[in-house]
């Protein structure tokens, strides 16, 4: 037994989802900015910087800026790379040193 009805709803459905995947083909993703092309393209100087973190608040606070933390770090410090001006205001404006 046939449902009209349910036909009616679903063939439009089916329409919208083969237009979809066939203009997938087309759709482009979009690669995250890149800061360290971003700084050379802009002549901003890129630096290991050694940023004083006393305590575990700083560590963290430091954590939650999304720069790119280097592999050393220390009891009292963590040296971060700063791609150019925008990590280094980054660090100023949350206090860090």
């Amino acid at each position: 037994m046939s449902h009209p009805a349910r036909w009616k709803r679903l063939v439009p459905l089916a329409l919208a989802a083969a237009l979809a995947v066939g203009a997938g083909g087309q759709v482009q993703a979009a690669a995250p900015p890149d800061p360290k092309a971003e700084a050379y393209a802009n002549d901003e100087l890129v630096q290991l910087l050694r940023v004083n973190t006393p305590t575990a608040a700083d560590k963290q606070r430091l954590s939650t800026l999304d720069l790119d933390l280097a592999e050393s770090a220390g009891k009292s410090f963590v040296d971060v790379v700063a791609y150019g001006n925008h990590d280094r205001r980054l660090l100023q404006l949350a206090g860090l040193t």
